[in-house]
C-alpha cells in the first residue's frame, strides 16, 4: 500500500506541475497577443488614477475654499434685494463659463461628448447646478445660517441613499459600517455647528423655526446630492472634469438669465396692473439693486474660486470616487468654517469644535477603511476570474494539442 500511495502522490505532483506549465504558457501567449495592441510611443499617455492620499488632500482643499466663501460671501448672500442675488449668481456662472472655456482651449481638453443618449443627463446637470446655486442662497433669506449648516451636514446621507437607488453605491454586507461612518461625520458636523456662539443667537430668532425656509434649504441640499450623482454618471462616460464644468456653468448661466428675465417681467406686470405703483427706470433699478464694487468683486471671486475651482475639483474627484465619498467631505464644512471664523472673525473657540472634528475624522477613517476593503475584495474577484479564464484556456490548449498528436 505504501508504494501505491507514493506513486499516487507523485502522479498528483506531476499533474499539478503540468497544469502550472500550461498556465504559464497560456499567460505568455496572452501577453504576446496583448502586446500587439499596446500603445505606440507616439500615443498620448493615459493618466493613472490618483492615490487615496492625493484624492483626500485635494478634497480637503476643495472644502476649505467652500468654507472661505461662507465667511466672505455671507453678507452678500443674506442681505440686499433678492434680484441682486440672482444677478450675482448669474455673474458667477458667466465668469466661470468664460474661464473654463479658456482653460479648455489652452489645455487642449476634449470637448463634451454630447451623445444623444446622454441628453437628459446634460439637461439635468444644468438644472441641478442652477437650482443648487440659487435655491441654496435664497434659503439663507428665509432661515438662519445655522439651519443651513445643519442641513448641509446631511448631504452625505442623501447622496449615499440616492447612489444606492441608481446603482452607484453598493449596498453589500459592509453597508452597516458605511452607515456608521456617515453618521459619525454628520453628528460631528452638527456638534461643531450647535456649539458655535452664533447658533444660540439664531435659535432665538423666529426664522430658525421657519418651515418654508427650512424646506427650501432641504430641497437645495437634495439638489447638491443630485448634482453629485449626475456628474458621476457623466464622468463615467469619459467626459473630462473641465468639459462637465463648462456645460454645467453655461447651462446655469442660461437658466439663471431666463429666471432673471421672468422676474423682471413679473415686476413689470405688477406695475402695469397696479395703478398706484410707479414705473421704475433702469437707473432707479440699478440704484435699488445696490450693485456696489464689493458685490461685483464677490461675484467674480465666487465665479473663479467656487464655480471653476471647486466645481472642477468635484467633477475630477467624482471620476475616481463614489458620490458618497465626495459628499462625505461636506461634513468638514462646519469645522473649517468655525476655524476660519476664529482666525478672521475672532470667534471664541469651543470644546465642541474638537469633539465634532474628532467624530468627523473618525467617520472619514471608517469610510476609507470600508472602501479599501471593498477594493481589495474586488481585486481578488477579478484576479480569481482571470486565473479561472487562464486555466480554462490552458485546458483547451492541452486538449487541442492531444487531438493534433
Amino acid at each position: 500500500m505504501l508504494p501505491q500511495f507514493s506513486t499516487t502522490a507523485a502522479a498528483q505532483r506531476q499533474e499539478e506541475g503540468r497544469l502550472r506549465r500550461l498556465e504559464d504558457k497560456a499567460l505568455r501567449a496572452a501577453m504576446r497577443e496583448s502586446a500587439k495592441y499596446a500603445p505606440t510611443p507616439s500615443s498620448p499617455p493615459v493618466a493613472s488614477p490618483p492615490t487615496k492620499t492625493k484624492l483626500y488632500l485635494i478634497l480637503l482643499v476643495w472644502i476649505s475654499i467652500y468654507s472661505g466663501w461662507n465667511i466672505i460671501g455671507r453678507n452678500v448672500s443674506q442681505e440686499g434685494p433678492v434680484l441682486r442675488l440672482l444677478i450675482l449668481n448669474c455673474l458667477r456662472a458667466l465668469v466661470a463659463s468664460i474661464i473654463t472655456l479658456i482653460l479648455m482651449v489652452c489645455m487642449q481638453e476634449p470637448w463634451p461628448d454630447l451623445n444623444p443618449k446622454d441628453t437628459v443627463k446634460w439637461l439635468a446637470l444644468g438644472i441641478v447646478t442652477c437650482v443648487m446655486n440659487n435655491v441654496y442662497t435664497l434659503g439663507l433669506r428665509w432661515t438662519t445660517a445655522t439651519n443651513v449648516a445643519i442641513f448641509i451636514a446631511t448631504t452625505p446621507l442623501w447622496t449615499y441613499l440616492g447612489g444606492v437607488c441608481v446603482g452607484m453605491e453598493v449596498l453589500d454586507t459592509r453597508w452597516k459600517w458605511r452607515a456608521v461612518g456617515f453618521m459619525l461625520a454628520v453628528m460631528g458636523a452638527m456638534v461643531v455647528q450647535l456649539g458655535r456662539a452664533q447658533t444660540a443667537v439664531h435659535m432665538g430668532q423666529s426664522k430658525f423655526f421657519h418651515f418654508f425656509g427650512n424646506i427650501v434649504v432641504l430641497f437645495a441640499v437634495c439638489s447638491i446630492s443630485a448634482y453629485y450623482l449626475v456628474v458621476r454618471s457623466l464622468a463615467s462616460s469619459n467626459n473630462s472634469a473641465l468639459a462637465i464644468t463648462l456645460v454645467a456653468q453655461c447651462s446655469a448661466f442660461v437658466y439663471s438669465l431666463g429666471f432673471i428675465v421672468l422676474t423682471l417681467a413679473a415686476e413689470e406686470e405688477i406695475v402695469l396692473n397696479n395703478p398706484n405703483a410707479t414705473s421704475t427706470s433702469w437707473g432707479s433699478m440699478l440704484t435699488r439693486l445696490e450693485l456696489t464694487n464689493t458685490v461685483l468683486y464677490s461675484g467674480i471671486y465666487a465665479g473663479i474660486c467656487i464655480n471653476v475651482v471647486c466645481f472642477g475639483i468635484e467633477a475630477w474627484a467624482l471620476k475616481h470616487a463614489t458620490p458618497g465619498t465626495v459628499a462625505l467631505f461636506t461634513a468638514l464644512d462646519p469645522p473649517f468654517t468655525a476655524i476660519l471664523s476664529i482666525v478672521f472673525l475672532h470667534e471664541t473657540p469651543k470644546l465642541s469644535l474638537g469633539i465634532g472634528g474628532l467624530l468627523i475624522v473618525g467617520g472619514l477613517f471608517v469610510n476609507a477603511g470600508v472602501e479599501e476593503y471593498t477594493e481589495k475584495e474586488k481585486r481578488k474577484k477579478e484576479s480569481k476570474k482571470w486565473r479561472d479564464g487562464v486555466r480554462n484556456e490552458a485546458g483547451d490548449f492541452e486538449e487541442s494539442r492531444l487531438l493534433l498528436n
